[in-house]
């Protein structure tokens, strides 16, 4: 049966803890950005969320299989909505640890960089982006007071599990597209719940949505920035997620 929802059946629990362990780690004692002591500023990632249909969810999972919702009342079935999945992250740009004076300065977030860690030796690894993304509309981020809390400044939607990055998993799960002479005409005895099956001359990926493998991640965001007298800083934040096929027709999903 496919996974319905945000999951509470494989790990959830876990995943938050672990995922509260990392995120708020941010840029502070021995997880330290780049220009802390220069700027005056120390930055922080305070959350990362995901972003999907419009909606932004704590807990991150990722739908890697397109199905058909059923539909009600005798109509055609609709495909589930399928797309790119996005992070947001909230960061606040705070004064040195124990200062009582306004060490800080505005930041100015300009480029940002993903990596991802399998999170056990099922999930297959994902190529991260290296090299800095430019963010469109560079994300100002305005000084905390001291001794006082503010409001973190959202970003924009970030790269996070675009359809090419699930392409990637899928094809890390079930193994790349082979030679249309050497493609299976029938169901391997061992799969991962995917596999190549040769079907009317061509060679098609089959899932079989009870049985997939299931991915684990911490993703990782490296946020880059220059105070208002040109030091540069930068900030790190992590968050857990899983990949599967999830049900997303019980709560809308259908195209």
């Amino acid at each position: 049966m496919r996974r319905s929802g945000p999951r509470a059946d494989k790990g959830i629990g876990a995943a938050l803890l672990v995922s509260a362990a990392l995120l708020f780690a941010g840029c502070l004692g021995d997880v330290t950005g780049e220009g802390v002591e220069e700027s005056g500023s120390v930055l922080r990632v305070d959350a990362i969320n995901g972003f999907y249909k419009d909606k932004e969810n704590s807990v991150i999972q990722v739908d890697v299989i397109q199905d058909l919702c059923e539909s009600g009342q005798g109509g055609e079935p609709k495909p589930e909505f399928f797309s790119d999945h996005f992070a947001q992250a909230l960061i606040s740009n705070n004064v040195l640890p124990g200062a009582t004076y306004q060490s800080a300065s505005t930041v100015y977030i300009h480029s940002y960089t993903v990596s991802y860690q399998p999170m056990n030796d099922n999930s297959p690894p994902l190529a991260p982006y290296r090299e800095p993304l430019p963010i469109s509309d560079t994300l100002v981020v305005p000084p905390c007071s001291p001794g006082a809390s503010c409001k973190p400044t959202t970003t924009g939607p970030l790269k996070f599990m675009d359809m090419a990055k699930k392409s990637e998993f899928l094809d890390g799960v079930c193994g790349s597209r082979p030679a249309l002479a050497d493609c299976p005409d029938a169901p391997p005895e061992e799969n991962n719940g995917c596999y190549w099956l040769l079907v009317q001359g061509q060679c098609v990926r089959v899932y079989d949505p009870s049985s997939l493998m299931e991915g684990s991640y911490i993703v990782t965001y490296t946020f880059y920035g220059e105070n208002v007298f040109g030091k540069e800083v930068s900030c790190q934040g992590s968050h857990h997620f899983t990949v599967d096929d999830y049900d997303l027709c019980s709560t809308g999903g259908g195209g």
